[in-house]
């Protein structure tokens, strides 16, 4: 019987995926796995978050970011798109990310949580 293979990929390599794909992954410990796209009804709460996020900001120190913003904890390697983040103060790159599109400063991170997430979310992820 053929036994599966399994490609684990440096930090920079999933970079290279990410700057290739169309879909965004989330990295942890050499895996790479694609990120589940959200309902209408997710995307529709995010937004609705990012507004109240961006008016509670304004004149303040801090920007809220889409999900379009990859954050990476250095303690434990994730790499990730929260659905929003807030940085406060200013910007810090991930110093293993030469395009500067990875940061590692997050003062808040929101997940709308959904059913097949919900779990995965609220426990692992929550413990990066």
């Amino acid at each position: 019987m053929a036994q599966a293979v399994r490609q684990r990929f440096t930090f920079d390599e999933y970079l290279i995926v990410e700057e290739q794909g169309e879909i965004e992954h989330e990295f942890l410990d050499g895996q790479v796995w694609a990120m589940a796209g959200g309902s209408p009804e997710h995307a529709a709460i995010a937004a609705h978050l990012a507004a109240l996020f961006t008016t509670a900001l304004r004149g303040q120190r801090c920007r809220g970011f889409s999900a379009d913003l990859r954050v990476r904890i250095l303690a434990t390697g994730l790499a990730t798109y929260p659905d929003l983040t807030i940085v406060c103060e200013r910007l810090e790159p991930d110093p293993a990310d030469r395009s500067g599109h990875t940061v590692t400063n997050p003062r808040v991170v929101v997940e709308v949580l959904s059913p097949s997430t919900e779990d995965y979310d609220r426990t692992e992820k929550l413990g990066h």
